[in-house]
């Protein structure tokens, strides 16, 4: 499957609301356990392409502390695991990350906030992938 190249500098902000549009009719059926896979997926993919930061068009877009907290500290956390060699990568023990994602992931509480988290960090790993790759 090819993609095309992002529209222009507001593309991460573009993917996101695409992507949060796209999940939401499903959302409600989607198991905690899918959640925090793939939070903790995109993380580690947006890491490994070298992203360390959430650009300032979705940090813009989306200014209200829960929705970012989690799609921030996940990306930092990933990095950070991925920098130092991917220490604790063994069945059964989570990487830091990947347990931050359960705990996300199963606080129903904040549903909509972790939608938006996921949203941004499939926009992030999405950009990552070249052409092509996806």
């Amino acid at each position: 499957v090819r993609r095309a190249a992002p529209p222009g500098p507001s593309a991460p902000d573009a993917a996101v609301t695409a992507i949060r549009a796209a999940l939401a009719p499903l959302w409600p059926k989607v198991p905690p356990e899918a959640v925090r896979d793939v939070l903790a997926t995109a993380a580690e993919g947006a890491a490994e392409a070298g992203i360390t930061r959430i650009p300032e068009s979705i940090t813009s877009r989306y200014p209200a502390y829960g929705e970012l907290i989690a799609a921030v500290t996940l990306l930092d956390m990933a990095g950070r695991w991925y920098r130092a060699g991917k220490p604790g990568s063994q069945p059964g023990r989570p990487a830091p990350h990947q347990a931050l994602a359960s705990s996300v992931a199963f606080d129903r509480d904040e549903d909509d906030d972790t939608l938006t988290a996921l949203a941004i960090l499939l926009a992030l790993a999405f950009t990552a992938v070249p052409a092509g790759e996806s």
